[in-house]
C-alpha cells in the first residue's frame, strides 16, 4: 500500500508501522480505516484532507473536539450562511433534493422541521411497529429455512427488513420500495458498483422519477389520508404554512434513505462483529437481555456512518489549537471519535457489556438522529431473531469480506453465513 512519508511513525498501539494516508479511493483504507484514524488522533487530530474528487475538508478525529463542534452554534449546516455562492453544492449535497432537508438546516428552520418530524415519528409509533418488525424478520428467515442452510445476511436479511419497515412507516406501497431504493442509491452514491460517470448520467432521471412519484403519492394522501408518516407530514404542512413543498419532498427522501441504509449497515456490521468475537457471541446467546448494550457497542465499534454531515464555521474558529477558517468544510469522523482512547477504555475491544458507552454514531446536540430509536429496535429484533432461530452460524467457506467503496457510510457488500450445530457441522 502506498504510504505518505509525513505519516510514518509510531501509532497509539505501540507498534512501529507505516501508516497509509487518508485516501477514500484506496480499497485498503476503506476496508480498515481505523489504524489511520488512531494515528491521526495522536499526531493531527484535526487535519485537512480531501475526497477522491479533490474536495478538501477538515477531518475531526477526537471525541471531545467532535462534541465541541457538534454543540457549537458557530458551526452551521447551511453553506449559504458563510459563502455568497448561493446554490453551491457541498461535498455531501448531490442534488437539489438535499437543499432543504433536516441535515442542512440551522435554527430556527431546523427547530421547526425537527418538531414536525418528531411529531410524526414518535416512540409510540416505533413501539407499535415491534410485532410487525418481528413478523418480517421471522418471514425472511422462514424463506431461507425452507430452501437452504445458508444465507447472505446483507441481501436476504439486513436489507429487505429495514426497507420494508421504513416503506410501511412512510406509506410507500410494497411493490414500489425497490424502485425507491434504486433512486436513493443513485443519488446518495451508495452502490459501489456504479462509476462516477454513470452516476452523473443516472442522477437526473433518478431525481425526476423520485419527484414525480412522490407528487403522485402526496396527491393521493391529500384525497385519502392514511395512518402513515407521509400523511402526518402533510397534516403538519397544513398546520404550518412555512413548510413548503420542497422541504416536504426532501424530508420524505431523507427519512427513506436514512431509514434503511444505516440500519442495513448496523445489522450487517453487528453480526460480523459477533462472528469475529465468538466469546461475545456466546455471551449474548446465553443472555439475550444483553442485546441493548450489544447494539450500543456495535454502533460504537463499527458504526454504520463514518463521517457526520457537513458543518461550516461562520467565523475563523480555533478548536484544540487548530484554526479553521470561516466557511471551510468540517466533517466529524464518527468512526474515529468512537475509538478515542481518551474517552473509551480499550476502544478497539468489542465488549457487549461496556459501561458508559456514549458513542457518537447518532451525533450529538440538536442534530441528534431522529430515527435512532427505530434503527436500534430494528437491529435488536433482527439479531435476536437470528440467534433465536439459529444459535450457531459461521462465515461461509472461502469468504472474502469487502466493505462498500463509500467514504461516508460503512457497510458490507455481502455477508454469507451458514447455519451450523454447536459442533459447527452444517444443519
Amino acid at each position: 500500500m502506498e504510504t505518505n512519508n509525513e505519516e510514518k511513525g509510531k501509532c497509539p498501539f505501540g507498534k512501529d508501522v507505516q501508516v497509509p494516508k487518508v485516501d477514500f479511493t484506496n480499497p485498503e483504507f476503506i476496508q480498515n480505516p481505523f489504524p489511520v484514524y488512531a494515528y491521526m488522533r495522536e499526531t493531527s487530530p484535526i487535519k485537512k484532507v480531501s475526497f477522491g474528487n479533490g474536495q478538501a475538508f477538515w477531518m475531526v478525529t477526537k471525541y471531545e473536539d467532535a462534541i465541541q463542534i457538534f454543540r457549537n452554534p458557530i458551526f452551521v449546516k447551511d453553506i449559504r450562511k458563510v459563502t455568497p455562492q448561493e446554490g453551491k453544492e457541498s461535498a455531501m449535497n448531490n442534488s437539489m433534493l438535499f437543499s432543504h432537508h433536516l441535515l442542512n438546516m440551522d435554527p430556527p428552520e431546523h427547530t421547526k422541521m425537527k418538531r414536525l418530524i418528531q411529531k410524526a415519528f414518535t416512540p409510540k409509533l416505533v413501539e407499535k411497529m415491534r410485532p410487525q418488525i418481528q413478523k418480517m424478520a421471522n418471514d425472511l428467515i422462514d424463506v431461507k429455512v425452507a430452501t437452504a442452510d445458508s444465507m447472505d445476511i446483507i441481501s436476504e436479511y439486513a436489507l429487505p427488513l429495514p426497507i420494508s419497515i421504513i416503506s410501511e412507516l412512510l406509506g410507500i406501497p410494497s411493490k414500489d420500495k425497490e424502485l425507491f431504493r434504486r433512486w436513493s442509491n443513485i443519488i446518495l452514491n451508495i452502490d459501489s458498483n456504479v462509476s462516477a460517470e454513470e452516476r452523473m448520467t443516472l442522477i437526473p432521471s433518478a431525481i425526476q422519477g423520485f419527484t414525480e412519484y412522490l407528487h403522485q403519492i402526496l396527491d393521493e394522501r391529500r384525497k385519502q389520508p392514511k395512518e402513515d408518516l407521509i400523511t402526518a407530514l402533510l397534516q403538519a404542512q397544513e398546520e404550518d404554512e412555512n413548510l413548503n413543498e420542497q422541504e416536504l419532498l426532501s424530508t420524505i427522501f431523507l427519512l427513506f434513505a436514512a431509514g434503511y441504509e444505516t440500519s442495513v449497515n448496523l445489522i450487517g456490521n453487528g453480526i460480523l462483529l459477533l462472528i469475529e468475537n465468538p466469546s461475545q457471541l456466546d455471551k449474548l446467546r446465553q443472555n439475550p437481555t444483553l442485546i441493548h448494550s450489544a447494539i450500543e457497542e456495535m454502533l460504537r465499534k463499527d458504526p454504520p456512518v463514518l463521517l457526520a454531515s457537513e458543518r461550516y464555521p461562520i467565523e475563523d474558529t480555533e478548536i484544540n489549537g487548530t484554526l479553521i477558517p470561516k466557511g471551510e468544510l468540517v466533517l466529524i469522523c464518527i468512526g474515529s471519535a468512537n475509538h478515542d482512547e481518551c474517552k473509551f477504555v480499550e476502544p478497539d475491544k468489542f465488549d457487549i457489556e461496556r459501561k458508559d458507552n456514549k458513542h457518537l454514531s447518532f451525533g450529538s446536540g440538536i442534530h441528534f438522529c431522529t430515527g435512532a430509536s427505530l434503527g436500534k429496535v430494528e437491529a435488536e429484533i433482527a439479531i435476536c431473531t437470528l440467534l433465536e432461530r439459529f444459535p450457531h452460524f459461521s462465515l461461509a467457506e472461502n469468504t472474502v469480506l469487502k466493505f462498500k467503496m463509500n467514504s461516508i457510510m460503512r457497510g458490507l457488500d455481502k455477508l454469507p453465513i451458514v447455519f451450523t450445530t454447536a459442533d459447527h457441522s452444517v444443519l
